[in-house]
């Protein structure tokens, strides 16, 4: 049995030795990472998964930032345009809405339409019901049913955003000292001066 396996201090250390000779090998500065890089990030607004995409660690990119002062730009560009594109989706979300898919009893909902006979005329079922089926798309998948939902938590933050003047929260504080307490404060003051009670 090694000492190494058995001793947490050299484990430990191994470990970081590994990852600092793996950094190395994968963390050079080079053009072509730089516009890899920020490109993830204005795509994706997280450093974190544009490191990942990349194949750098992202303390790698921290201190090439850090020591770079045009890529530290470019990385406040790139995450200025993510937050735009995330704006984006909010507005959409809040004003067009997004599709909820239906669940009912654990399972999806689909779109029904009336089953046909071939002369096109509704087909019933014993009872007088129409006979329902689910509706298929252009590739013959049932169609799922949703309901158009909106967000109006996003469109108030997007308002405060972008209108603050007009949408902010308002709140007000007033302190209001009546005359008789500042002549009680003033008298007190007058008396501490004097030294008498």
């Amino acid at each position: 049995m090694s000492m190494a396996n058995d001793n947490p201090r050299i484990m430990t250390y191994v470990g970081t030795e590994l990852k600092k000779v793996e950094r190395k090998r994968v963390g050079k500065r080079t053009p072509e990472r730089a516009v890899a890089f920020l490109a993830a990030l204005a795509e994706s607004g997280q450093v974190k998964k544009a490191a990942e995409a990349v194949g750098v660690s992202a303390p790698f990119l921290y201190k090439w930032r850090d020591e770079d002062p045009s890529f530290a730009e470019a990385w406040d560009r790139a995450i200025q345009v993510a937050v735009a594109g995330m704006e984006d989706e909010a507005r959409r979300r809040a004003v067009d809405g997004y599709d909820e898919l239906v669940i009912h009893q654990g399972r999806v909902s689909y779109e029904m339409e009336p089953v046909k006979d071939d002369e096109g005329r509704v087909v019933l079922d014993e009872q007088g019901n129409m006979m329902m089926r689910p509706r298929l798309d252009e590739h013959g998948n049932p169609v799922p049913l949703t309901i158009k939902r909106y967000s109006d938590q996003l469109l108030t933050f997007l308002l405060r955003a972008h209108a603050p003047e007009k949408y902010r929260e308002r709140s007000e504080i007033r302190h209001e000292v009546g005359d008789s307490l500042a002549d009680a404060m003033r008298a007190a003051r007058e008396r501490l001066r004097s030294g008498s009670d």
